[in-house]
């Protein structure tokens, strides 16, 4: 039960530090803006100055993202959004499904649900709907209409939502043959490896620029 712990707990941290780093590109890409900005006004500029500062820090960060929006495409935004979604959906299925990590808390203790013909559909629409508000609470597109994006990175998060494909799989597969499922420990590793890898790849635009590494 160790390692279960561990990994969803490296995961809430990836996504905290993502949300942290995101900002702090952003804050720190904001204040280069304005300090060129400002020393770029002449002081005969007196009347530009009074007008610019009469808007708010709020109406001031809106045009700055405005200003920073890169249209990524549709196609990118649909499977990165995709990518995104499974994710969640992944690591609810992992880790609430899947009997071997989670046996006091996996849906298979709900008899009523189990039993019943809809009942996978049931627990699959409630980590859909779970992964949906992550999703628009987040709004991944938006995230990536702020950074420049090399087509080879964005290839690599468009396949991602491949590679989600296991984690949602397996444990549906081995929750499917409990309790008759027998040396698993292998595949959970690979479940554990998959969702990881994922995740740094659909943040790896944000931790890219928070280190400075040229793309």
């Amino acid at each position: 039960m160790f390692v279960p712990v561990l990994v969803l707990a490296f995961i809430i941290i990836l996504g905290l530090l993502g949300v942290a780093l995101h900002k702090m590109n952003i804050d720190a890409v904001y204040k280069k803006v304005e300090d060129l900005s400002a020393a770029m006004h002449s002081e005969t500029e007196q009347k530009g100055k009074v007008e610019e500062k009469k808007m708010s820090e709020e109406e001031k960060m809106k045009n700055f993202l405005m200003f920073l929006y890169n249209q990524q495409g549709s196609t990118f935004n649909a499977l990165a959004l995709s990518a995104w979604l499974l994710l969640i959906v992944g690591i609810f299925f992992t880790f609430l499904l899947t009997p071997q990590i989670s046996e006091d808390l996996t849906f298979l203790k709900a008899t009523y649900l189990v039993s019943s013909y809809l009942g996978f559909f049931f627990f699959g629409m409630l980590a859909m709907i779970f992964g949906l508000i992550i999703v628009i609470v987040f709004r991944p597109p938006d995230v990536y209409s702020l950074y420049i994006i090399p087509k080879g990175l964005k290839r690599a998060i468009m396949a991602s939502w491949l590679l989600l494909l296991v984690p949602i799989a397996i444990p549906t597969y081995l929750a499917v043959l409990y309790p008759y499922a027998g040396g698993i420990s292998d595949w959970i590793d690979i479940v554990f490896v998959c969702l990881v890898a994922s995740q740094i790849l659909l943040l790896s635009p944000i931790f890219i620029k928070a280190l400075g590494v040229k793309t």
